[in-house]
């Protein structure tokens, strides 16, 4: 099998729960002849607290996020979130020399934390 060719279409496959721990967000953008043009979303770092802790980026396109990230910054509490549309793909990274996971999604919700997420 080769892993460039497998495709995870649901989040709790990667994240091992319905929802995960949003930790960071900054600012996606799109590229036209490898050339950075204007921002086109948001890649939404995440914490998957039920996989062993492994952080994640999710990119959404779309510059109306549930949550800002002034709010987020400001949160006393943690905030989760799902998403909707989840794909996951794996890439071979000439950079480190290792496969890794891109993901993205048409939507993010903001959801209240589940006991056992």
């Amino acid at each position: 099998m080769r892993l460039n060719k497998v495709s995870i279409t649901e989040a709790e496959g990667v994240f091992n729960a319905k929802q995960i721990r949003l930790i960071d967000m900054t600012p996606l953008h799109g590229f036209e002849n490898n050339v950075k043009t204007a921002q086109i979303g948001y890649n939404f770092i995440c914490l998957a607290e039920a996989n062993g802790f492994e952080k994640v980026t999710v990119k959404v396109e779309g510059l109306n996020p549930p949550i800002t990230p002034e709010q987020l910054a400001a949160s006393k509490e943690p905030i989760y979130l799902i998403f909707i549309d989840f794909l996951g793909r794996f890439y071979f990274s000439d950079r480190t020399k290792n496969w890794e996971l891109t993901c993205r999604a048409s939507k993010v919700q903001v959801v209240k934390p589940v006991q056992n997420a």
